[in-house]
Parts: C-alpha cells; structure tokens; sequence
C-alpha cells in the first residue's frame, strides 16, 4: 500500500519509520520533497506536504508536549562544528546549558503553527493520527525499541497488513535535565499559548 508519513520537524518520523521497516510487507522512504513511492511509504517534509494529500492515506506524527519537540530541536547538533541549536556558548558536549529563550520562543511558534495546520488541513483526507508521546517503548534495553502493542496494531489495520510486533533500532535522548532554565522555558511557553 502507497501511502505519505507526515509529521513536524522533530516529532519522530525517524523513529515511526524504522517501526514501519520492521514490517515484512512495509517500507517507508526517508524524506522527500515530492512522492516517489517504492512499494510503501514516503516520508514527506511539512512544507509541502500539500502533495497528494487526498490520493494516499495519510499516517500523520506528531507531539502532544511541544516544548520536548523544540528542546529537541534546540538540543540537535548541527554545523560542522557539530554545535546544538540555540545553545547559548558553543558546547560541544552536552553538559548544563541554557536554551535561548527568544530564539527558542521563536521555534516554539513556528511547531504550534505547523502542527494545527497539520490537523486541521488533513481533517478531511484519509488519515490516522499518532502521538510521538504514545509510540515511544514504555521500556527500552539496548537499542531495541518495541512500539507499544495498542499503537502497532493500529498501524496495521490502518495500513491494511497483518499485525506483528514492530521493532526500531533507537537510542534513549532528551537529557532535557541538562539545561539550567528549563523552568522559564516552560513558563514563557504557557504564556505564548
């Protein structure tokens, strides 16, 4: 079945396509700029998901906490420096950093925009909706992540395949312990609501 993976930046399309690959009868492509279907799923970069949106069903990520997903964002290494995104100093491991609240505030507005448009552009397409926060493994050992049972399943009647435990290589991140002004950033965000 042909069909578009859809979500915002930082709200796990990696993650929930390695859980589709598990399957023996899905793929998924990474992400593309325009539909190119082998025998599966493509992943679809928001900005133009426009793109057949009504001819193939749609598997739509995203997250219901959106300051994870710009501490997510924030904490990326990026550059050939490998420095993190709106990181105030240029530490090149993850220690105690603060987060530029501006900058952050910023993303943050840009992701709450993205995702309502997501929602409410789509509502009328062929879709399922998952949440990054319900797809994560309730427990992890190793690198082996197993997408919870409810979640999986879900996904297999939506894709029309038989159901089977579906499995991704991943690693635990989010050391959101790390940042000093967590607090604030929680606070400024309330009020950007």
């Amino acid at each position: 079945m042909n069909f578009i993976l859809l979500g915002a930046p930082r709200s796990g399309k990696h993650l929930m396509r390695r859980y589709i690959r598990s399957h023996p009868k899905l793929n998924c492509l990474t992400e593309s700029d325009d539909v190119r279907f082998d025998n599966g799923g493509v992943t679809i970069l928001t900005n133009n998901y426009k793109i057949e949106m009504n001819k193939y069903p749609l598997v739509i990520l995203l997250r219901k906490n959106l300051v994870e997903q710009v501490l997510s964002h924030s904490l990326m290494k990026v550059g050939e420096e490998h420095q993190r995104h709106y990181v105030d100093g240029n530490q090149k491991e993850l220690n105690e950093v603060t987060v530029n609240v501006g900058k952050f505030g910023a993303v943050y507005g840009t992701i709450k925009n993205q995702t309502e448009y997501i929602l409410d552009e789509t509502k009328d397409t062929n879709r399922i909706i998952f949440w990054y926060e319900d797809i994560i493994p309730y427990n992890q050992t190793g690198w082996t992540a197993w997408m919870p049972n409810k979640e999986s399943a879900r996904l297999c009647k939506f894709l029309n395949v038989d159901w089977c435990r579906l499995s991704a290589k991943s690693k635990r991140i989010g050391q959101y312990n790390k940042i000093l002004n967590l607090k604030e950033l929680y606070e400024e965000c309330e009020e950007w609501k």
